[in-house]
């Protein structure tokens, strides 16, 4: 009998019928700590919604009325709302919302978004991207937004 207990093999009786149970295999198949294991995935999860943040959430915002929009001829386009900004990155010194690529799909309508909140006399919520990656001094927008909240 003790070297049933030593290969963790019980001996159960259902209904006068004896079945041979090898625990070891039904523990292996079973998470030994699965509360350390729900952890981990909360953990993970936790650190991918930190990231994901990361660049919108410390990013700069800024809600207001198209002041002034700049086009250069070497296809840098910014904006200028009325107000003050918040949260904007270091690199950011001047009030301006730099269009990332003006040449890009999302540029265009960037662009096309600005244009018709001044003409219309619309404000905008513009969201940074937390980076001054097309001009040294002002923040790239991540999506600018026209219309009711």
């Amino acid at each position: 009998m003790s070297g049933w207990r030593h290969r963790n093999i019980k001996k159960f009786t259902i209904q006068k019928q004896k079945f041979l149970v090898d625990t070891e295999i039904i523990n292996k198949q079973r998470p030994k700590n699965i509360i350390m294991e729900l952890t981990l995935v909360k953990k993970i999860i936790l650190l991918i919604a930190a990231l994901a943040c990361a660049s919108s959430c410390y990013a700069g915002s800024h809600t207001g009325k198209v002041k002034r929009i700049y086009a250069r001829d070497d296809d840098l386009i910014y904006i200028v709302l009325e107000g003050t900004g918040s949260n904007k990155p270091n690199c950011a010194s001047n009030p301006y919302w730099m269009i990332r690529d003006v040449n890009s799909t999302a540029g265009k309508a960037q662009l096309s978004i600005a244009l018709a909140a001044q003409a219309q006399g619309k404000p905008v919520e513009i969201q940074g991207k937390h980076a001054c990656t097309r001009w040294v001094d002002g923040e790239d927008i991540a999506y600018i937004m026209i219309g009711d909240n």
